[in-house]
């Protein structure tokens, strides 16, 4: 299944059944909204059923994410008086289009919190039975909390990896999740690798594929490899760091 961006998914193969799928960068650099745009192109364009589970962001704050992607228009300028009469339009028909999506179950938010992978597996299986859910979103593992209460950083974040490998696993659904990188990682500019997973190096060892992105405008990069001006500003570099079924690559992207 692609994801929307056809370079990637043609590095990627798209999102396979039973693959865990996990992208990786620093805080605000677009892994939700890749998360997002996935979903929308799955849902919208293909008409399949997709779970979000998201422990960070409420169900209204993600709906205002995903219109804002389809209507093209700022998140902060949706139900604000500064609209021109073709975007009151516009936000109509994919406001319209959202409700039919959430009434026919093909957009299905999980709140994640105190949710752990045993539990996020349960209540998965249940909504793939009942609605034919054809892949599932984690926002995102960092997040996951673990009944050992005792373990450290790095064992809670191995537990809740190993857990998603699972759900994709035993469920046959691509399973698509994010990750932090750590500090160090996140102050060299130039896209994070493998080892920059912030806690676990077990996060690589579960995930089928490993996709890293990269904004150098967010790291005060002026000139990435003779990109400047506005068209730097919307570079994302999205970095093939593990692909058990293909190549490794980079691919560079516009993500505004």
């Amino acid at each position: 299944m692609p994801t929307g961006i056809n370079e990637l998914d043609q590095k990627l193969n798209g999102l396979a059944e039973g693959e865990l799928i996990t992208f990786i960068a620093t805080p605000g650099t677009g892994k939700t909204a890749m998360m997002l745009t996935a979903l929308i192109n799955l849902v919208f364009n293909l008409q399949h059923t997709c779970v979000f589970v998201s422990y960070e962001m409420t169900e209204k704050q993600l709906l205002r994410r995903i219109l804002s992607s389809l209507t093209c228009i700022e998140s902060w300028r949706l139900g604000t008086q500064q609209l021109q009469e073709h975007e009151q339009v516009i936000l109509q028909t994919f406001t319209e289009k959202i409700y039919n999506a959430l009434n026919e179950n093909k957009i299905i938010f999980v709140d994640g919190i105190k949710k752990d992978t045993d539990q996020l597996h349960a209540q998965i299986m249940v909504l793939q039975k009942k609605h034919n859910v054809k892949a599932v979103f984690i926002d995102y593992l960092n997040k996951i909390p673990c009944r050992n209460r005792r373990a450290n950083k790095n064992q809670k974040l191995a537990a809740a990896s190993d857990g998603l490998k699972n759900i994709a696993l035993k469920l046959q659904l691509p399973v698509v999740t994010a990750a932090q990188v750590d500090k160090e990682s996140g102050k060299t500019p130039q896209p994070p690798n493998l080892y920059s997973i912030r806690d676990a190096s077990e996060v690589g060892d579960d995930s089928h594929k490993v996709i890293s992105i990269f904004r150098p405008a967010l790291h005060g990069i002026e000139d990435f490899e003779g990109i400047q001006g506005d068209e730097l500003k919307d570079l994302a570099i999205f970095s093939v760091v593990k692909n058990r079924d293909g190549a490794t690559d980079r691919i560079n992207a516009c993500f505004d």
